[in-house]
């Protein structure tokens, strides 16, 4: 699955004679080689710069060579493996392409709400508005695209200077396994206070962490990999981030006479093309002023 270490053991089968040393070669095969559609990585997780040292193998023996893939991309991958070893009369190569699937594990979905959780346009490109400066929420829906089924560790917002996250429900959600099966979904709340106004902002990226859960049609010696956790991220589409609606503007004078009136003018300014309703109050605080004689 994409962004995850995915397992490969190589079975080296010796029909001949005695192989005194040999080396795997990988590489992958893409269209487009300015993209690197996968890297390679031996069993601590160290990327293989060239190849693999493959020791002996004597006549009739079977060696297994572990190594790992990490797919950036969603779809299948494409692999040649290149043997080259030498016996004590020849040296030779064999060569062989397998194909790896490669899918994502998990999608996700937002939508943002305001205070009063009144629906705005779901994010499917630069549809949806918001206004800076005020809080809103964003529902996030994950969905399990595997045939397998996942443990969600966490989930959480990695915003930019553009907006900051006020609160979410992921600390209450995951104190507990959260186990989805294929095509289950799980949804998380986050609060957000947008801080930049323009068009096409963006404010960050979703990130979820998961990992595989034990299942029965698991392959025998597969139960390590359930430990190991993956970190997928989904960009948050472009906003159209727009100021308040409203503002004020207080007039008054700078100082009054004990007794007598004074003209105090409260500006209320449209930001937005249309008639917008508002209500309006006013509440006076009163003072006391003490003389001491």
């Amino acid at each position: 699955m994409v962004n995850e270490y995915y397992r490969i053991v190589l079975q080296l089968k010796n029909s001949g004679e005695d192989v005194i040393e040999g080396s795997l070669l990988f590489s992958s095969i893409v269209k487009d080689d300015s993209e690197l559609n996968c890297k390679f990585y031996n069993t601590e997780f160290k990327k293989i710069e060239s190849y693999i040292q493959v020791d002996s193998i004597s006549s009739k023996e079977t060696k297994n060579v572990t190594f790992y893939i990490l797919s950036r991309v969603d779809k299948p991958q494409k692999i040649d493996i290149q043997f080259l070893y030498r016996t004590e009369k020849y040296s030779t190569e064999i060569k062989k392409s397998i194909t790896i699937p490669s899918t994502l594990a998990v999608s996700s979905r937002c939508a943002f709400f305001n205070n009063n959780y009144s629906p705005c346009a779901e994010v499917t490109g630069n549809n949806t508005t918001i206004r800076m400066n005020e809080p809103w929420s964003i529902r996030v829906d994950i969905t399990n695209k595997s045939i397998y089924p996942i443990e969600v560790v966490d989930s959480f917002l990695k915003l930019n200077e553009n907006a900051k996250i006020l609160s979410s429900t992921s600390s209450q959600l995951f104190k507990q396994k959260c186990i989805l099966q294929s095509m289950d979904k799980l949804t998380c709340w986050f609060k957000i206070l947008p801080k930049t106004a323009g068009i096409d902002i963006i404010i960050g990226k979703f990130k979820i962490k998961w990992k595989r859960s034990p299942h029965d049609e698991q392959l025998e010696g597969a139960e390590e990999d359930n430990e190991r956790i993956v970190l997928s991220s989904t960009l948050i589409p472009s906003l159209t981030i727009i100021h308040p609606q409203f503002s004020t503007n207080v007039i008054a004078p700078s100082e009054g006479t004990v007794g007598l009136p004074f003209q105090c003018t409260l500006e209320i300014i449209n930001s937005t093309p249309r008639v917008e309703e508002f209500s309006f109050s006013l509440s006076v605080r009163l003072y006391n002023i003490y003389f001491l004689l």
